[in-house]
């Protein structure tokens, strides 16, 4: 029987999470028993308890409410209780998911996540707003079978090497087993409106037919340019192999003294 309290994950985190950033100390109290032989890790049991859990994700304190419940029987995973709270979040989930054979799962997650901790996996990519999400995953972790929806309310997301990022994003992403359809998604950039639509294929592989349509769309790149259009495009294909057409039409052009 192991028993903790205070304990700084930090090193852990940055060890095995390398692309996930804190911005304060993740701190842990609870019970962790083990049961078994040690020199067959396989036949290991466990039960643990994780009484609180308090850490700071890009300045969103998230901390857990109630005690976080896990087990691992028979090479199973089981999450029995876990439900965490901070700044525009509130998420529970539960479920198990076997570490062997074909890794079957079957886990439920619901509630609300605050946008701002997306940044936390790249410091390239600001992003605000708050996402609810409702799903229920089964399957084998190889081929997840998805039903719920996720919806993000007044979302916003930059990345540092694009001249325009995207605000005002609001919709609905649905999952149908082994699909994700846009029922409605809608944004802001360059002073116009974008509409989002198509669906991602994950079955056998990463597929995917994305469109976008814009209007007054205003591009200030290269440096002494700006252009202003509306647009109609498909990306259609796999991630290693797209194709982007469509049409774009120039409604304003403008060139500085100094291009």
């Amino acid at each position: 029987v192991l028993t903790f309290n205070n304990l700084d994950i930090d090193p852990l985190v940055g060890a095995y999470l390398r692309q996930f950033r804190t911005t304060s100390h993740t701190l842990m109290a609870g019970r962790l028993e083990l049961n078994g032989p040690l020199r067959e890790p396989r036949r290991l049991n466990a039960t643990g308890s994780i009484d609180s859990f308090v850490a700071g994700v890009e300045n969103v304190k998230v901390a857990s409410r109630g005690p976080i419940l896990f087990s691992v029987k028979d090479q199973v995973v089981h999450l029995d209780a876990l439900h965490l709270i901070g700044e525009g979040t509130d998420f529970s989930a539960t479920g198990q998911a076997a570490l062997t054979g074909d890794q079957a799962l079957e886990v439920r997650a619901d509630g609300r996540i605050n946008m701002r901790i997306l940044q936390s996996f790249s410091p390239e990519y600001s992003s605000s707003g708050l996402t609810t999400i409702n799903l229920n995953v089964r399957g084998t972790l190889q081929q997840p079978r998805i039903r719920g929806c996720i919806q993000i309310s007044d979302g916003a997301i930059s990345y540092v090497d694009l001249p325009n990022g995207l605000s005002g994003i609001n919709g609905t992403l649905i999952f149908t087993e082994d699909r994700l359809q846009v029922q409605k998604l809608s944004a802001h950039t360059g002073g116009g409106d974008l509409d989002i639509g198509g669906f991602i294929t994950y079955r056998n592989g990463l597929t995917f037919t994305l469109t976008a349509r814009g209007t007054d769309i205003r591009l200030r790149y290269p440096p002494g340019v700006s252009a202003s259009g509306n647009a109609d495009l498909t990306l259609a294909g796999t991630p290693k192999n797209s194709l982007l057409s469509g049409d774009i039409t120039v409604t304003r052009f403008g060139l500085n003294p100094k291009f």
